[in-house]
């Protein structure tokens, strides 16, 4: 998922760029609700807020993980510990992403994710 041209301007107002799929997901992930308080101008504050809205409506409240495995890097929401699904999104060349989504009736265990993931390899 890339962001759109609006809030790739908001990013830029940020001093951040987030040319790929990869690279927004992780802004995202690691815009924190301390970022508003420390940001140094209300513009800044207001700009990180809209980006912790857009976190919050894009992403699950699971926990996050970020993975590189060489050919492909991406994150995985939630974790096999606690009886739920996980997505993971894998990010081949960066830009465009796929998804692998998982939960007990599924049969797909995190040995099985994690397998895929190591031996991913973009066409």
């Amino acid at each position: 998922m890339l962001p759109p041209d609006d809030v790739r301007q908001m990013l830029g107002f940020l001093g951040e760029k987030a040319d790929s799929g990869f690279e927004y997901m992780n802004l995202l992930l690691s815009t924190r609700d301390e970022d508003v308080r420390n940001s140094d101008s209300l513009e800044k504050a207001q700009a990180i807020s809209k980006l912790l809205t857009l976190k919050a409506l894009q992403i699950s409240p699971k926990q996050a993980y970020r993975f590189d495995a060489g050919s492909v890097k991406g994150f995985q929401f939630g974790e096999y510990s606690t009886p739920s699904s996980i997505s993971v999104m894998l990010y081949p060349d960066n830009a465009f992403g796929c998804s692998i989504n998982a939960n007990e009736s599924s049969g797909i265990n995190q040995d099985d994710v994690d397998l895929i993931i190591s031996t991913f390899r973009p066409l």
